[in-house]
């Protein structure tokens, strides 16, 4: 639901990319993005951010979830500064737990 929301607007971008996920590993999007250096930085760091955001949707922010974020901060060449910043803001506000 959240990238079906996430991608509301443009139908074809949705479309394009449940055929690449369907086609390709996780691998084979890593080392496509990097080798063709499809993404910006700040499509990485959008990227980055909602993967995360997908991770932590279910209350949880499992080992596997972190190792795929690990793997895509890594093979994008993201600083440990915008990883850890993006990180913590989301951590902060998914944290719904302090108005109880």
């Amino acid at each position: 639901a959240y990238i079906m929301n996430l991608f509301r607007n443009s139908k074809s971008v949705l479309k394009s990319g449940l055929e690449y996920f369907k086609t390709y590993s996780y691998n084979d999007f890593l080392e496509d993005v990097k080798k063709n250096h499809i993404f910006s930085n700040p499509q990485k760091l959008c990227a980055l951010a909602n993967m995360i955001e997908i991770a932590m949707i279910d209350g949880t922010y499992d080992r596997t979830e972190q190792e795929m974020i690990e793997n895509f901060v890594s093979f994008m060449e993201i600083s440990r500064t915008d990883y850890n910043s993006i990180l913590n803001l989301l951590l902060t506000k998914n944290n719904i737990s302090i108005f109880e």
